[in-house]
């Protein structure tokens, strides 16, 4: 049948039962294994090419057989080691026979191999007994057999004949007496005398045959020069043990055997381990890693090089160490008998060998490392197997047991009452939660439980039961603090939230609860948008009411916990509704958001966030972000990481190009949030509340506040920066990003991975590793305008500075008034100079009282009284500088001048310089002019340049015309006119030393900001108007009896004196004319000073 096992099983005769004969012996043809035969030629003895020490040959081939139906046969022939084929052309030396050439025939599965020998015979030499093939006794091959040769008269021309005739260099010895050793068979040449030109032995004169008179005691040798090859074995594999507790193993590098030509002096041997070159007895380090380690050896004369390898295996001696993670409880999909899970890294793996794999047996199956897996209730507890194996097959084991538990499903009852999924075994609470105005609100209005029952079931819900609200109550912050927050409530308590604190009364203790509220809220995991809008109005609420002081109000402090509590709150809720809805665009006044989920593809060119001012507000004042609102502006989205110049651009926030790269698959969408603050007001720095730099300065923030995040990517060292850009107009600016670990968890500003890219015109470009919020800090000269630590002092500095220029107000207008009514008075040019003084003055005080703090808000306003101020400060000190120069024309020269249209002039000069000096600084630097405290010059090179230095030199100009006067007052013999010179010298001088005095104060106060020196600076700047009206009006003679007639008419007919302020008559004819500057404003600047005349 063919299905046999042996032919014993298939039917037949009876044994021995036939009717054949053997000449119907039957036979098979196999398939399969045939071996393969063959049979070699005969050893053959052949004669060498004529005049040659060698033959050539072509190999012979052998017989063979082999099994013709797997197709192929092949036949190769070993030879002097290489390897040829049937026919091959080779050439076969007398030097070497004989020649033992194996034939190999294979074919598919099988080889056959035999060998022969070929033998050359003719003339030749050899050399038989050295170290090497360059070195021996000399045996010459003649007649069919080898021979010595005799060393009578042998030397090195003989020597150097056989050298060359064997393909060697020149002979460098010719050893006697059998120095390799004693030969064999017949000596055949005696007395050799080679002229050393001879191409063989047998070509120089000698005796051959049997005429010789030697033994093989004296049988010659040579030693011969040239590429005599090196000799080298490595030592054997080795396989070693790490040291201990370590991944490497320190080793001795071996030596290997080597021989070398030693008449050429020296043998180097290096060793390539690694990639580096040793040498032998090195000490290097192995490691297990690495494993196993290959040694090749060098070994190098002066013309040779051998090579061999061996290699070293470092194994550990140690098993791994693992720690499983912790066990875990895992909920089914709802109404599913399954869990889905990712398989956990061990909590911690190591190996000192640097390299081990981690399996994990998980029912029955080899898993690894964050494979996800099924897991079925029908098991409820699964068991975990972690083994760690390194590289020598050392391991170690661990288990965790991850514990499955069914889910009841979302559920509505009849009664419209919702329910979240539940864990089997567990209570749900409604959906529903009781409202904020009953007694238990925040409670669920009936509950309900998931119970655990056997397979197959595994879970049902059961019958809920209704719990009862309680009666009405009024509701405030301290009671929604306490309000369990849940998504059924959470939209109620965002929007008591916003309304409460669009009303409530700015209290600390408030905004500590709303933050905790939000907080609750942000917990609570609702991602309904409404919920979002709400908290950020909430948030709006909170930083417009804890900002800036304003006139009715003062600022409420806030603790740096509590602020940054609300920024990871509302960050939390951003999140939650950009994962829900895809896309979050929201616009309050002090917080703007914009959240998108886009495709990979989307971003290929990048993506930027910008805040933008929108085209229809024309003044960027007060209304952009730096002032506290974010009111005229908006966010926009654009999908290149290239910003149009066009733009208007508040912020910016630049995400990396590579970003896509950075997310958790190729499929998953970029969503990416950019918010941004009006201030600073919920990121309260520590650093910045204690910096105190150069020139007492102080730091802050510069505008607004930017925030950026990328949900499910850990935007940190980043190889492509985020770039972040601001609009701002300071050179002198920190780059920093708000650091949440930062003062124990509260956070703050740090320039850690933001760095200063780029200061162009009104933009400061940075460049962070991570993504955060971000800002700019600058540093402010003096004392900061709104440091809230000194607010009672300064208030105080704003009553004195308030009241002192209202009372200055009525003085000089008093004082204008009496002069410009009575003629007497207005005539004469100091008296004219002393109206244009105190009418310059005058206006300088109103302009201050009624623009320095109303103007703040009006942008091109504000600009407008902070020029005015400084112009009219130099037109002040200019009429000051006037009447000083009168002054000592008229009490110096020997001859006064008469000069033509004397006033026309001076009016040209007191109101014309400080115009020309004004329109300069106003085109060179008109952004000075515009502070977001007061109206009037900032601190810096305008103010010092603009304001300051033409001061400095009139005072300067003032003292050194006062010197002069003095001078020529002693110089003065007549006593009356040295007295009337003398007495308005006095008053002059006195004037001088309050203004004079006051701005010394005011430069101290900016450089110092010491409350001492304002103080002194607001008292004496604010009454100079007073004291101008008491020394020039009140005290002068001549006033009073000017307006002796009209005091008689307001007394209605009686005499009404005034009342005397000095006891002596006064002599002077001519006024004290004054300058003043006043800023009577805390922190600012004042100047007082005054010059004399003499009567015209």
């Amino acid at each position: 049948m063919g299905n046999e096992q042996t032919v014993f099983d298939c039917p037949a005769r009876s044994l021995g039962d036939h009717n054949c004969g053997h000449s119907e012996d039957a036979g098979v043809g196999c398939t399969g294994d045939r071996p393969v035969k063959i049979i070699c030629p005969s050893n053959q003895t052949i004669d060498s090419d004529s005049n040659q020490n060698f033959a050539t040959v072509n190999l012979p081939g052998p017989a063979a057989s082999y099994h013709s139906s797997l197709g192929w046969f092949e036949i190769t022939i070993d030879v002097d080691g290489s390897t040829r084929r049937v026919n091959d052309e080779v050439r076969l030396s007398i030097a070497d026979s004989p020649h033992v050439l194996q034939f190999n025939a294979s074919d598919a599965n099988n080889t056959a191999t035999c060998s022969t020998q070929i033998s050359v015979v003719g003339i030749g030499v050899r050399l038989v007994g050295g170290s090497d093939s360059m070195e021996g006794r000399v045996e010459v091959f003649w007649n069919g057999a080898w021979g010595t040769v005799c060393d009578d008269d042998w030397d090195l021309q003989d020597a150097t004949v056989i050298c060359r005739e064997l393909g060697f260099g020149e002979a460098y010895a010719a050893p006697h007496q059998a120095a390799f050793g004693r030969g064999t068979g017949d000596i055949l040449l005696d007395n050799v005398e080679c002229t050393g030109n001879e191409e063989t032995v047998f070509d120089c004169t000698a005796i051959r045959g049997s005429g010789h008179n030697c033994g093989h005691s004296k049988d010659a040798g040579v030693q011969c020069t040239g590429d005599r090859p090196v000799k080298i074995i490595c030592p054997s594999n080795q396989t070693i043990d790490s040291d201990s507790n370590q991944n490497f193993a320190t080793v001795n590098l071996p030596g290997p055997a080597a021989s070398y030509h030693s008449s050429l002096g020296w043998l180097e041997i290096t060793i390539d381990v690694d990639g580096s070159t040793r040498r032998v007895n090195d000490e290097v380090r192995l490691s297990i890693a690495d494993s196993p380690h290959v040694l090749q050896f060098n070994a190098s004369d002066a013309n040779n090089t051998a090579t061999c390898s061996t290699q070293i295996s470092v194994v550990v001696n140690q098993p791994p160490v693992i720690t499983c993670p912790p066990n875990q409880t895992i909920q089914t999909y709802p109404n599913q008998n399954f869990a889905t899970v990712t398989l956990p890294e061990p909590a911690s793996a190591s190996d000192n060998s640097g390299w081990f794999e981690i399996t994990i047996d998980a029912d029955g199956s080899t898993r690894r490392v964050n494979d996800r897996i099924s897991l079925s209730l029908t098991q409820s507890r699964h068991t975990l197997q972690y083994t760690a194996r390194d590289a020598s097959n050392n391991f170690a084991t661990c288990t965790m047991q991850i514990t499955v538990i069914g889910q009841c499903p979302t559920n509505t009852t009849t009664d419209g009452l919702r329910w979240p999924v539940a864990v089997a075994g567990s209570t749900a609470k409604s959906v529903q939660r009781c409202p904020l105005t009953s007694a238990n609100a925040g409670q669920p209005v009936a509950v309900r439980n998931c119970s655990k029952l056997e397979a197959p079931l595994y879970f049902r819900w059961e019958k809920q039961q209704t719990r009862g609200c309680g009666d009405k109550k009024e509701v405030s912050l301290d009671n929604v603090v306490k309000v369990e927050v849940s998504k059924g409530n959470a939209v109620e308590v965002a929007e008591f939230l916003a309304n409460q604190t669009s009303e409530s009364s700015k209290e600390a203790e408030d905004v500590t609860m709303v933050a905790s509220i939000l907080e609750n809220i942000a917990k609570a995991g609702s991602g309904d948008k409404e919920v979002t809008e709400l908290v950020l109005e909430t948030v709006s609420n909170v930083i417009m009411s804890v900002g800036p002081e304003t006139h009715d109000s003062e600022p409420t402090q806030i603790e740096a916990g509590t602020s940054s509590a609300i920024v990871k709150s509302v960050e939390t809720q951003i999140s939650l509704t950009l994962q829900q809805e895809g896309k979050v665009s929201i616009r309050q006044d002090s917080i703007h958001v914009e959240a998108v989920s886009l495709e990979p593809n989307q971003t290929r060119n990048g993506l930027s966030f910008v805040s933008v001012k929108q085209s229809n507000v024309t003044s960027p004042g007060q209304g952009s972000p730096q002032e506290g609102t974010l009111a005229g502006t908006e966010v926009e989205t654009l999908y290149s990481s290239m910003i149009p110049k066009d733009l208007d651009v508040l912020a910016s926030a630049r995400l990396p190009g590579n970003i896509t790269n950075l997310l958790p698959s190729p499929d998953a969408q970029l969503q990416a949030s950019f918010l941004i603050y009006a201030d600073d007001t919920l990121f309260q720095s520590a650093s910045i509340k204690e910096h105190r730099g150069e020139g007492n300065s102080t730091r802050k923030v510069a505008g607004s506040v930017v925030s950026l995040t990328v949900e499910n990517v850990e935007l940190v060292n980043l190889t492509e920066p985020v770039v972040i850009e601001f609009k701002e107009e300071s050179s002198e600016v920190h780059c920093v990003s708000w650091d949440f670990e930062l003062e124990d968890g509260v956070g703050d500003w740090t320039t850690d991975g933001c760095a200063l890219a780029e200061v162009t015109n009104k933009t400061v470009v940075c460049n962070c590793s991570h993504a955060t919020n971000f800002a700019i800090l600058v540093d402010v000269k003096g004392q900061a305008p709104d440091d809230k630590d000194d607010t009672p002092a300064k208030r105080a500095l704003d009553i004195i500075s308030q009241v002192g220029a209202a009372l200055s107000i009525i003085a000089l207008a008093i004082t204008l008034i009496i002069y410009l009514a009575i003629r007497k008075l207005r005539s004469g040019k100091s008296r004219q100079i002393f109206i244009n003084f105190c009418f310059s003055l005058f206006m300088l005080y109103i302009v201050f009282v009624a623009g320095v703090d109303n103007a703040k808000g009006s942008g091109g306003g504000c600009v407008f009284v902070a020029a005015l101020l400084h112009y009219l400060t130099l037109s002040t000190m200019m009429w000051m500088a006037v009447e000083a120069r009168n002054m000592y024309v008229s009490t110096v020269k020997v001859f006064p001048e008469d000069t033509p249209r004397y006033m026309l002039k001076a009016c040209l000069i007191a109101w014309g310089s400080p115009l020309i000096v004004l329109i300069i600084t106003l085109a060179a630097a008109s952004h000075h002019y515009a502070n977001e405290h007061y109206c009037f010059v900032e601190p810096g090179l305008v103010l010092y340049l603009g304001l300051l230095v033409p001061i400095g030199l009139i005072l300067i100009h003032n003292i050194i015309t006062f010197i002069l006067v003095m001078r020529s007052l002693l110089k003065v013999k007549e006593a009356s006119r040295s007295q009337q010179i003398s007495k308005r010298l006095q008053n002059a001088v006195g004037i001088s030393a309050l203004m004079g005095l006051t701005w010394c104060f005011g430069f101290l106060a900016i450089n110092e900001a010491a409350f001492a020196f304002q103080l002194i600076f607001c008292l004496a700047n604010s009454l100079q108007g007073v004291v101008v009206f008491i020394m020039f009006c009140a005290r002068r003679e001549e006033v009073r009896t000017a307006l002796a007639p009209y005091m008689k008419r307001i007394c209605c007919g009686h005499e009404c004196r005034l009342p005397t302020l000095h006891p002596e008559k006064s002599n002077e004819s001519e006024m004290v004319s004054a300058t003043a500057h006043t800023l009577p404003s805390a922190g600012q600047t004042a100047e007082v000073e005054i010059s004399v005349t003499t009567p015209q």
